[in-house]
């Protein structure tokens, strides 16, 4: 199991909207013992799949050590969370 929250909000007038008009902010939080595998496919398939053109902040506890973010070294998790930065497009504010 990947323990998250997750939360869409409107940004337009709710006669009008298209999924476009949503930002989804989506909570994670990855223990040190998660199955790596099943947190990246549950994340890219559910949160971050380009297919559904969604606007997604991802934020969480994602127990990972990353030289990416300031780290001295990388875990298991700072190389998924780099892996889904670098894959994803996405911007990381630390």
């Amino acid at each position: 199991n990947l323990e998250h929250t997750a939360i869409s909000l409107l940004t337009n007038q709710p006669n009008t909207s298209t999924n476009n008009d949503f930002l989804h902010l989506y909570n994670i939080y990855l223990t040190p013992q998660n199955q790596h595998l099943f947190a990246v496919k549950f994340i890219e398939s559910t949160i971050v799949n380009p297919k559904s053109n969604k606007k997604v902040i991802l934020v969480g506890d994602f127990n990972a050590y990353s030289t990416l973010f300031n780290s001295t070294h990388n875990n298991k998790n700072g190389h998924i969370v780099n892996e889904l930065i670098e894959k994803n497009d996405m911007c990381l504010l630390n």
